[in-house]
């Protein structure tokens, strides 16, 4: 687990900001979204970046079991009665398994998108302030 920038008044669904490869990075409590205890983290706990719309978001899980490829054909869709904030988007079987496909674009609602962007504004002020030669 990488050291995040936190900023006061963050909402609690949030880590903090994490600085990847210069671009600040809102890093969310999976955990808090699907409303699950939420474990400390650790120093091994994974993170999953994903793009959105807004940009790049990083996701804190307990695990990373594996990684796949699933053809179109595998999906079935998910109607929205069947999916809080339509964030499950499809499913497919895999191992005897239901799965739940997640659109990145629909985990966070749009006021916490509002709110998150507001704060990465603030800390990418932060950032430049810091990186301005002093006067």
């Amino acid at each position: 687990m990488p050291a995040l920038i936190r900023l006061p008044g963050q909402p609690a669904l949030l880590d903090g900001f994490l600085n990847l490869r210069g671009r600040t990075v809102p890093v969310a409590r999976l955990h808090h979204l699907l409303q699950i205890v939420v474990p400390e983290p650790s120093l091994h706990s994974p993170l999953i970046v994903v793009q959105t719309g807004q940009g790049l978001l990083a996701l804190r899980v307990d695990s990373i079991d594996q990684v796949v490829s699933v053809d179109d054909e595998a999906l079935i869709p998910c109607t929205g009665a069947n999916s809080l904030n339509d964030c499950a988007t499809a499913q497919f079987h895999m191992d005897g398994e239901d799965i739940a496909l997640l659109s990145a674009e629909s985990l966070l609602l749009a006021k916490e998108r509002e709110c998150i962007a507001d704060l990465a504004a603030q800390v990418e002020r932060r950032l430049d302030l810091l990186k301005a030669p002093p006067a």
